[in-house]
């Protein structure tokens, strides 16, 4: 199991939500959740992006970057009982593309090859060549190591903009802000 399959379980754990309520509230197949959950499956951008924009009690700073509490206000699990608000969904596809562009660029602006990138990003190349290739969306694993390990922007990942690296000497609540600012961003898609 790896890291963001752990934060998925954490969140149901603190929410006390079980995984059938989980994957209705947010619209999700029960089976595909429970493979998402076990790592039998990749859990991709749309899935974080779709908790994040669904349980806004979560802190996606500690969901992106493991820093802070899980939740980030007090959280009322009989709201999500009653659960009826439709979930805005963005275009997959457009989104898919975007990020993958972005994501070539970034290889390129460092001077990797598919080879060298992967290994970096603690992937094999051929999840690489999927993702370049449009064949696969983006792991959340994939972007989590690229924001880590690159300092990679949200928004320059997720929208083009301002430059792809963050500046390293910038404080956390810059960070929590850009991410927040994200958010509010995809709420609106």
């Amino acid at each position: 199991m790896n890291k963001i399959n752990i934060k998925v379980q954490k969140i149901l754990d603190v929410t006390e939500l079980d995984i059938k309520t989980f994957s209705r509230v947010l619209k999700c197949d029960y089976v595909k959740m429970k493979r998402m959950l076990e790592g039998k499956d990749d859990i991709s951008f749309d899935f974080i992006n779709n908790i994040l924009n669904t349980f806004s009690e979560i802190n996606p700073t500690w969901l992106m970057l493991d820093e802070g509490e899980v939740l980030s206000k007090p959280f009322d699990k009989n709201k999500y009982l009653k659960f009826s608000t439709p979930v805005q969904k963005t275009d997959e596809n457009q989104l898919h593309n975007d990020i993958t562009k972005r994501l070539i660029q970034v290889r390129n602006m460092l001077g990797q090859n598919q080879t060298e990138f992967a290994s970096n990003l603690e992937v094999r190349r051929q999840k690489i060549v999927a993702v370049e290739s449009l064949r696969n969306s983006p792991s959340i694993y994939l972007l989590y190591n690229l924001v880590r390990r690159y300092q990679v922007r949200f928004g320059f990942l997720f929208f083009g903009e301002g430059s792809p690296f963050r500046v390293t000497n910038r404080g956390k609540s810059d960070v929590n802000e850009e991410i927040l600012s994200l958010i509010r961003k995809l709420k609106i898609t």
